[in-house]
């Protein structure tokens, strides 16, 4: 079986994801309801990172899945090896797919994934890795990227 071929951005888009990722911060979304900030309910982690997506690290508490739907999000999209709580988000009215991918680039055949992902879930996903930090956050950027939801140029 031939090797799997990596994706490799192009340095001005690669330059433009990490800034973009670097520039949206930790999300803090106000939650009337309970006078608290969603922020503390939220995953660890958790980035806005355009009107259509979102990262951060996988939630693990009923009270982040809720809060995830709550601030709009409608799919969940895991990069991470380890098994997904599809039943934790499915209680949560949440979609989940599961895309594992490694550290060592992001595969063609993940883009294909998340570029289906992104013509057929509604907005907003929220993808996630085990801590938020590397691979969540590269294919967050991509989502983004195949949304259109930022400009390169």
């Amino acid at each position: 079986m031939p090797p799997e071929h990596h994706f490799r951005l192009p340095q001005s888009i690669a330059l433009s994801v990490t800034l973009l990722c670097l520039m949206s911060g930790v999300a803090t979304l106000e939650n009337s309801a309970a006078g608290k900030s969603q922020s503390q309910q939220l995953p660890e982690v958790f980035r806005r990172l355009s009107p259509s997506v979102s990262c951060g690290a996988v939630p693990h508490l009923t009270e982040q899945w809720t809060a995830l739907r709550a601030s709009g999000v409608r799919t969940i999209v895991s990069v991470d090896g380890a098994k997904p709580d599809v039943e934790a988000a499915t209680s949560a009215g949440l979609r989940y797919v599961h895309i594992p991918m490694g550290y060592d680039g992001i595969p063609e055949s993940v883009i294909g994934q998340l570029t289906r992902v992104m013509r057929e879930v509604e907005p907003s996903i929220y993808v996630h890795c085990q801590h938020g930090k590397h691979r969540g956050p590269a294919a967050a950027a991509v989502c983004a990227l195949i949304a259109g939801d930022f400009d390169t140029g």
